[in-house]
């Protein structure tokens, strides 16, 4: 594998693991400015009963991603061998939005419109506290423990370094770890290297 592949495919797994950890967010009733629809995307956010895990895979899963920055555009989905395996065998289709090279405009007017994206790829700061006062992000802290390994990882420092004004954790960094393997710790599967 070339060297610019594995860059993108750590990337987009890092993408991922994000995504899905916000997905799983998504069904405990915080986000309200999202607007419903009959959408692929709406009708496969369904919160699984108690006691069912999700299983990636067995249905289709889309999400609309935003990157926060005003250099980046997101590559079409599918259209290399990392993204085009998730999509046939995992089923997840990413929908890009871009910024449109000005990525502080488009997070403004998409606060304002309620109409989030799935996903939005930022920095910590005002953008983030705005979104969390305005309440249109989900806590993570209900999911540390059903999902041991960030909290294992980050540690209790990082997590209340983490934490807003409210004491809630709505972000997650991808620099957590003090482990060998960087700011990509949980890309490494251990059982496998």
């Amino acid at each position: 594998m070339k060297k610019g592949e594995k860059k993108l495919l750590s990337a987009l797994s890092v993408t991922l693991v994000i995504v899905m950890a916000l997905m799983g967010c998504s069904g405990s009733g915080g986000n309200t400015a999202s607007p419903k629809s009959d959408s692929p995307s709406s009708q496969n956010n369904e919160t699984p009963s108690t006691g069912d895990a999700f299983v990636l895979g067995e249905k289709p899963l889309e999400f609309s991603f935003y990157g926060y920055y005003d250099w980046y555009t997101m590559p079409d989905w599918g259209a290399d061998l990392a993204t085009k395996w998730i999509q046939e065998n995992k089923k997840v289709n990413v929908v890009p939005v871009s910024s449109g090279g000005v990525a502080k405009n488009k997070l403004s007017t998409m606060i304002v419109s309620g109409e989030l994206p799935d996903v939005i790829w930022m920095e910590p700061g005002a953008e983030v506290e705005k979104l969390r006062s305005e309440g249109m992000l989900v806590p993570f802290d209900d999911y540390l423990d059903k999902y041991p390994n960030l909290k294992k990882w980050a540690g209790e420092s990082t997590l209340e370094l983490l934490r807003s004004p409210d004491g809630k954790l709505y972000q997650f960094p991808n620099w957590y770890t003090t482990q060998p393997n960087g700011n990509a710790g949980y890309l490494v599967n251990k059982k496998i290297y």
